[in-house]
């Protein structure tokens, strides 16, 4: 049976192109931190403002407070964001959240770039060695992996 590596290098399931690299070229590829993934991170306007400014973040805020009324759920969405406490926030990595953020920008409340920033609060660059539980690959591995010493 194939181990994780060698069933990577031999597939090449992301077409990276394994085949035409030196096992030192692989190793760095798969150790690359490349991919974008999304995780569990809970966001309030502390959070916003720190990462992505101070004026991007009173923006989000004033849009959301002017539109509370006509789109209810932004009213939780401005609760969540204001709770401080362990656990409060918006997890902005959730699936749910971020196709909140795709209605709001698609009812024009926020602008694709509101939307990206806000997103980008619950996304990490991960490699393809991390993404398939191998740890950092070493070029020896992979000349193992490909049978060699």
């Amino acid at each position: 049976m194939a181990s994780p590596l060698q069933n990577e290098i031999t597939t090449d399931p992301l077409e990276r192109g394994y085949a035409d690299m030196s096992d030192a070229e692989v190793a760095a590829s798969l150790n690359a931190e490349d991919i974008t993934t999304t995780y569990e991170r809970f966001v309030t306007y502390r959070t916003l403002m720190a990462e992505i400014g101070a004026t991007e973040a009173a923006t989000i805020r004033a849009k959301i407070m002017g539109a509370m009324e006509a789109q209810p759920p932004l009213a939780l969405a401005h609760d969540m964001l204001s709770c401080y406490e362990t656990g409060g926030g918006i997890d902005f990595g959730h699936d749910g959240t971020r196709a909140f953020l795709d209605q709001m920008e698609a009812a024009e409340l926020f602008t694709a770039e509101e939307v990206a920033a806000c997103k980008s609060l619950g996304e990490r660059l991960i490699s393809r060695a991390f993404e398939l539980g191998l740890g950092a690959v070493k070029e020896g591995y992979v000349a193992r992996a490909r049978g060699g010493a």
